[in-house]
């Protein structure tokens, strides 16, 4: 087999809004799109709040690693594994060079997740992810997620108790305040690298790292996602993750957000869909062949 390139590239990235028509802080999603590396970047809002050239820690991580891999090296031996791996490493050492009172924070410090998918010579893709981002892939009119949903053992029985608070009227603001809440999003974050990955710097990331080599061979499209463009509207973030792929390959990136929007609007209190703000940051890459 030979290199197989996408014959139709689709890429889409919105920010998010705190409330309905209130746009959150700013984007801190990045997409990467060059002709054989691709990769869909979601910065977890940082526990201890700093601003680095301007950014949110969030932001800036994710913008760290669209960076690093727009630039990175084309030799088809390097996988995605590989290039994830090394972005992980440097960043450990930009992040103590120029900013070591973040540094210093560990795991409370800026991290993302991501999937990065790269095309080789052999008609083959490599891929890679931590936490929750997403790949997919469609065979045979079949889509297949790859990729798990590692965040899906945070949400715990306590932290479902604190979205079901919303039921009782109280304000999403006035629950993350909550010590008892703030403590269960702390105490969750230790579990970075732990429990699931993340891109944030440390060496445990590699424990954490899906990866794997596929063949071409019959696929028709990939999908690289972020969480924040699965539908509210299935509940188990993975499946949703299929039912949401599905969708964009039918329709197309914009479409499936507009959809995204207009259940989210429809939900103003936060009742229908539990969660503590409006709609997240959303992007993805739609790759055809």
């Amino acid at each position: 087999m030979t290199l197989k390139l996408p014959t139709l590239v689709e890429g889409f990235s919105r920010q998010g809004f705190t409330k309905p028509n209130q746009p959150n802080k700013g984007n801190e999603d990045r997409i990467v799109i060059t002709e054989r590396v691709f990769a869909v970047i979601d910065g977890a809002t940082a526990m201890v709040p700093h601003k680095l050239d301007g950014l949110t820690a969030a932001a800036y991580i994710a913008r760290y690693i669209g960076r690093e891999l727009a630039s990175a090296t084309a030799d088809d031996c390097v996988t995605a594994a590989d290039l994830l791996l090394s972005i992980n490493a440097s960043f450990a050492t930009h992040l103590a060079q120029h900013y070591p009172h973040v540094a210093a924070e560990g795991k409370y410090g800026p991290s993302a997740a991501a999937v990065v998918v790269k095309l080789h010579d052999d008609g083959t893709y490599t891929y890679a992810q931590v936490a929750d981002c997403f790949l997919l892939e469609e065979k045979a009119r079949r889509v297949a997620l790859l990729t798990p949903d590692q965040l899906d053992a945070l949400d715990t029985t306590s932290l479902q108790d604190a979205k079901r608070r919303l039921l009782e009227g109280v304000s999403p603001e006035h629950i993350l305040q909550d010590p008892e809440v703030r403590a269960l999003l702390k105490a969750n974050r230790l579990q970075n690298n732990v429990v699931f990955g993340v891109v944030n710097g440390e060496p445990d990331m590699a424990k954490h790292l899906c990866h794997g080599r596929r063949s071409l061979d019959g696929v028709t499209a990939l999908v690289l996602m972020s969480d924040g463009m699965c539908q509210p509207d299935v509940p188990v973030r993975a499946s949703s993750a299929i039912v949401s792929a599905a969708s964009m390959l039918d329709q197309g990136l914009s479409p499936h957000y507009r959809y995204l929007k207009v259940l989210y609007d429809t939900d103003p209190g936060f009742l229908l869909f539990l969660r503590f703000k409006h709609m997240d940051d959303a992007s993805a890459i739609l790759l055809r062949f």
